[in-house]
């Protein structure tokens, strides 16, 4: 099923386990929401603006993991970056910041298994064929998110980080995820979800067309994700 990415079925089974996966999560997201408000009295909450399907802009919910800071700093974070906060490490390598992202889900701004949205000017970045991704919802997580899940610490290694970004990891990433996309299956979405559990236990996912992604040539260490 060729269009399933886009299918109606694909809907609601975001809705189904979007809905079932707040349920689940509701303790963490709170207790998370309590240890953030603890640390340094902050907002819970971080929102940003992010580019969806069609080029659609949306506001993206996630955990706050940074200090609070008046004047915008770069969009990436590094490993040990010290603008996190004394939680926020945590937060990220186990991917509770995300969680509030499943109510991007049920509006139907986000679907589970996408591509993960980036800034409007970094997605500006891109290649006109490589744009085409943005036919298909950003996700929670993604082939490329999976395979890049030790990003921070790979891009911390680099002299010039945004500019590796821009200029190589951003559109190995766009083509692995939009080759998922276009092939995927409602068994495919699982197999990913079922992945981004196990990678929390050390679990190292490498899609088997990565070959196929110019992209991905250009990057240090590809083969091995790190």
């Amino acid at each position: 099923m060729r269009d399933y990415s886009r299918s109606r079925i694909k809907r609601v089974f975001d809705i189904i386990f979007g809905v079932i996966g707040i349920v689940i999560s509701l303790p963490i997201i709170l207790l998370a929401a309590a240890l953030i408000k603890l640390d340094d009295g902050g907002p819970v909450m971080f929102t940003q603006r992010r580019i969806g399907q069609h080029g659609k802009t949306f506001l993206i919910y996630k955990l706050r993991t940074m200090k609070v800071r008046r004047k915008p700093d770069s969009a990436l974070t590094l490993k040990n970056d010290p603008r996190l906060t004394r939680i926020g490490p945590w937060l990220r390598k186990f991917k509770v910041d995300e969680l509030p992202q499943l109510i991007n889900v049920i509006k139907g701004e986000m679907s589970l298994v996408g591509y993960r949205p980036d800034l409007p000017e970094y997605i500006g970045s891109l290649t006109e064929e490589l744009k085409k991704i943005l036919a298909y919802k950003p996700g929670i997580t993604s082939p490329a998110s999976l395979f890049f899940y030790n990003e921070s610490e790979l891009l911390s290694k680099l002299p010039d980080a945004e500019d590796v970004y821009l200029r190589s990891l951003l559109p190995c990433k766009a083509c692995l995820d939009m080759h998922y996309l276009i092939n995927a299956t409602l068994l495919s979405d699982l197999k990913i979800m079922m992945a981004t559990a196990m990678s929390l236990f050390g679990y190292k996912f490498k899609p088997d067309y990565i070959g196929k992604c110019l992209p991905c040539k250009t990057l240090p260490n590809v083969g091995d994700g790190s």
